[in-house]
């Protein structure tokens, strides 16, 4: 069975550091005395090591780099790993580069406001989560700019996104959830009895042990599979008069994602795990999505949203990674890129043709 684990979370500070340097080092030439301090600080601890591979991969996972570099940081990582002072991680080190993340079509400007959009990571919140009992199952809740990871009865574990809710019921024959809205990361639980099946609208999803990511949207529900294979189906809703029809299931596999509308179970592409999953890393990633699609999923994770009103400007097509917390990165590349008006007023930040 091919299978793609989900790595370990970053410790914030050495997160930060690490995407501070990747900056350095991507704004031009660095003298011998910052090559010098970016060993020094590799070799000061295996964690600064793994959130510097970390942080690079990211970069590579965009998909859209400038290779034409002017200094050999693969060379600088090597030479601080090979130090005798520098302890082995548990696990296996990512591919060593970092370089810049090109946005389709945009000015030399708007790449510099897009590195920093993509490199500067920010915690995400942890907020309260509201738990709700009722006779018909549990529900767990997060508000906007919450995230956080619930333990079933079972041991299987469910990471939620902001403005995410789920109910849950286990019975003796099988454990269901089903989610109502916003987005989640199950890691289940092995156990072949009592299968583990995810209700999202018209989506089925049926596992027994392995990871995976749902996104419940309005044109259907993103299926991401991390490790391990579900069963995806397509069900008709309550009441629609096609309770008899037969169920098709799709299998997905590590390493792919299909989304699931009324009527279809897209084909299931490759895709990067990393980029798939950055919301766990407080980041949100887009591949020429509408504008319109990014102020939804940026407003889930901040109190002051984004408003754009101009029909035509929500189709602006955005690609790129952003922090999830803060407009300031977004609304930067917005008027480096389209020439956008930002004025940030008590109940929102409204974006406008100029």
């Amino acid at each position: 069975m091919s299978t793609t684990m989900q790595p370990q979370k970053l410790n914030p500070q050495a997160r930060e550091q690490a995407t501070g340097w990747l900056i350095t080092f991507s704004e031009g030439e660095t003298d011998a005395r910052t090559r010098a301090a970016f060993n020094s600080w590799l070799r000061t601890s295996p964690e600064n090591v793994r959130a510097y591979l970390r942080v690079s991969a990211f970069w590579e996972a965009a998909d859209g780099l400038d290779r034409h570099r002017k200094h050999d940081l693969d060379l600088l990582a090597h030479n601080a790993l090979a130090d005798n002072n520098v302890v082995s991680l548990s696990e296996s080190p990512l591919p060593l580069q970092a370089e810049k993340v090109r946005v389709r079509g945009a000015s030399t400007s708007a790449k510099r406001y897009a590195l920093a959009a993509t490199v500067l990571i920010t915690c995400t919140a942890t907020a309260l989560m509201f738990r709700i009992y009722n006779p018909s199952g549990t529900t767990y809740t997060t508000a906007t700019a919450e995230q956080r990871s619930v333990t079933l009865a079972d041991g299987s574990t469910v990471e939620l996104n902001a403005r995410t809710r789920i109910t849950v019921h286990y019975d003796d024959a099988q454990r269901r959830i089903d989610l109502h809205q916003g987005q989640a990361l199950f890691r289940v639980a092995q156990e072949p009895s009592r299968p583990f099946i995810v209700h999202s609208g018209e989506a089925r999803v049926r596992a027994v042990g392995t990871q995976f990511d749902l996104h419940r949207r309005r044109s259907g529900t993103l299926v991401t599979v991390l490790e391990g294979r579900v069963a995806v189906s397509t069900s008709p809703p309550a009441g629609s008069g096609s309770a008899t029809r037969a169920l098709t299931d799709s299998l997905v596999g590590a390493g792919e994602q299909v989304v699931v509308t009324s009527r279809t179970v897209s084909p299931p592409p490759r895709i990067n795990i990393e980029v798939a999953t950055a919301w766990t890393e407080g980041l949100l990633s887009f591949d020429a999505a509408p504008l319109s699609e990014v102020i939804e999923e940026y407003n889930r994770h901040n109190l002051k949203p984004l408003i754009v009103e101009d029909p035509q400007l929500r189709e602006l097509r955005i690609s790129g990674i952003f922090p999830a917390s803060g407009a300031a990165r977004i609304t930067e590349f917005l008027q480096d890129r389209f020439g956008v008006t930002v004025e940030e007023r008590e109940r929102g930040i409204h974006v406008r043709r100029p």
